[in-house]
């Protein structure tokens, strides 16, 4: 709980010889003992006096649980955070994540807030520091509480803390980004003074509070045991978020590929060209994502015999720190699979939803029956993928992007362009792939410029083969690439800017244009 502040008495408090310790306790002791009896004493709040993260533990207590986490996922895909702020990406989450996460919920969900206040002093009893906060409450000393967290979240945790807290610095629940972008020690000048901060001993876990220990005459960071990470909302299962935070983690994955590589491709080469109805956007999108859930069941899998078998596994940090993540779901992405499937085949064919037969349930089971075939399928040959050696899985991975791709024409069909965008988007992989397996660097090739000129190359096959232009005639080509070219200009651009003939640039900058001096 937070108590008015009570002046200090002189007596000093912790200065009496103790046993040689070592460890966290044993640098707070020692730094109590070298100061003031008057000198304050500023602790950190998360990963110190508390032993996890206070946000992410809100986060983790909102209810319903999927609708959550679905906000959180949808947040984590979009990262508002990062719009229209430059520099360091990892100092920008700091900066503004938290309030985004924090707010949006709050807006969404409004009794949060309520059921918090109930919850956080139980959360703070179980999950305290105590023998911190033992020692902390031997002192008569004044005790702040400084924490880049949100006051709305740390203050009703406080009510259950076992050492009596002064004074609370927390980040206020509008402004955050530049409040701390101002630093904690400003916060903390602005609250208790410069002469009680420059007297002060300071606790911390967190490099990010240098500024902090800076200022303080008995600075102590250190690590604690029984640190107890936590991810929001990660036992509950949502497709793509094992991709996002584990997989692929750090890499904007669901956004960069999945959206505007594979669903993009299955909307331009099947929606635009079929009746743009609600019910094919809702049968495609409930699709794509049924696919996923099982493919990504061959990712996990691919992660664990990696860690398993290979001499040097590449794996993510989250894999070895986040194991709620990666705990096995057991059947959970096959239910959501089969439910998104059943979803997907009643919208293509529900007359309500603009389809144009009308609804039986023959049709609606024939095309969820294929769906679940080409599932079967598909996990079948990730199984087979990711059991064989380096070299040999060359020959599948186009098997598994072919799936990916040309797997819905099972649903709707296509014109001869969106078949060209679909071989060009398997070739485009496979190049890549093969290149990486053969010891090369598959990544430094311009992928988007790798797809323009296959899907134009094989254009040109079918003019010569069929001796006809037609193809060019047709809007749905010219649509396909357009999107290809938008896709792909900036690394047009680089690669113009690199091209060289043998000994000179062939764009020669003005300067480099002047003779000699």
């Amino acid at each position: 709980m937070i108590l008015p502040i009570a002046p200090a008495p002189s007596p000093p408090d912790l200065t009496t010889a103790s046993p040689p310790e070592v460890g966290a306790l044993a640098q707070v002791r020692t730094a109590l003992a070298t100061s003031s009896p008057a000198a304050p004493i500023i602790v950190d709040f998360d990963e110190t006096l508390f032993l996890s993260n206070s946000t992410d533990h809100f986060l983790d207590h909102v209810r319903p649980r999927f609708l959550a986490a679905f906000i959180l996922a949808v947040l984590a895909v979009l990262r508002p955070w990062r719009w229209g702020r430059s520099g360091e990406a990892d100092f920008s989450d700091f900066l503004a994540r938290d309030a985004w996460r924090v707010n949006t919920i709050c807006l969404l969900l409004p009794w949060t807030l309520f059921r918090w206040k109930r919850q956080a002093a139980d959360i703070m009893r179980e999950l305290e520091n105590h023998p911190l906060a033992d020692l902390l409450s031997s002192t008569s000393r004044r005790i702040v509480v400084a924490t880049y967290g949100m006051r709305l979240v740390v203050e009703p945790m406080l009510a259950g803390a076992s050492v009596q807290i002064n004074q609370l610095v927390a980040g206020p629940r509008h402004g955050l980004a530049v409040w701390r972008a101002r630093g904690k020690a400003h916060a903390v000048t602005q609250t208790i003074g410069d002469d009680a901060l420059n007297r002060a001993v300071v606790i911390t876990d967190s490099a990010r509070d240098q500024d902090l220990l800076d200022r303080a005459a008995h600075p102590v960071l250190t690590r604690w045991p029984g640190e107890t990470p936590i991810m929001a909302q990660s036992s509950v299962y949502l497709p793509l978020v094992y991709l996002s935070r584990v997989k692929r983690q750090g890499r904007q994955e669901v956004l960069r590929q999945v959206l505007l590589d594979d669903f993009a491709l299955v909307i331009l080469a099947f929606a635009v060209v079929n009746p743009l109805t609600l019910g094919n956007l809702i049968g495609l999108g409930a699709a794509f994502l049924a696919f996923f859930c099982v493919y990504e069941i061959g990712y996990r899998e691919n992660d664990q015999l990696d860690d398993a078998y290979a001499k040097v596994p590449h794996l993510s940090k989250n894999y070895h720190t986040r194991k709620e993540l990666c705990r096995d779901p057991g059947p959970t992405p096959w239910a959501w699979a089969l439910i998104l499937t059943v979803v997907g085949a009643y919208a293509f064919h529900t007359p309500w939803l603009g389809a144009e037969a009308s609804l039986s349930i023959f049709r609606t089971g024939l095309c969820a029956g294929l769906w679940v075939m080409l599932l079967v399928v598909t996990r079948a040959t990730f199984g087979l993928y990711n059991r064989l050696d380096d070299v040999s899985r060359v020959f599948v991975f186009p098997w598994l992007q072919a799936a990916k791709t040309f797997g819905f024409a099972l649903l709707l069909p296509t014109t001869l362009a969106g078949g060209l965008f679909m071989l060009a988007q398997v070739f485009r992989r496979w190049l890549h792939y093969a290149c990486y397996r053969s010891g090369g660097r598959g990544g430094a090739l311009p992928s988007h410029i790798t797809r323009i000129m296959t899907y134009l190359l094989l254009a040109l096959g079918i003019i010569f083969i069929t001796g006809s232009t037609a193809i060019l005639a047709a809007w749905h080509f010219w649509i396909i690439f357009a999107w290809l070219t938008l896709r792909g200009a900036l690394q047009v651009r680089d690669v113009t800017h690199t091209i060289r003939w043998r000994g000179k640039p062939l764009l020669e900058s003005p300067a480099s244009a002047l003779p000699p001096k």
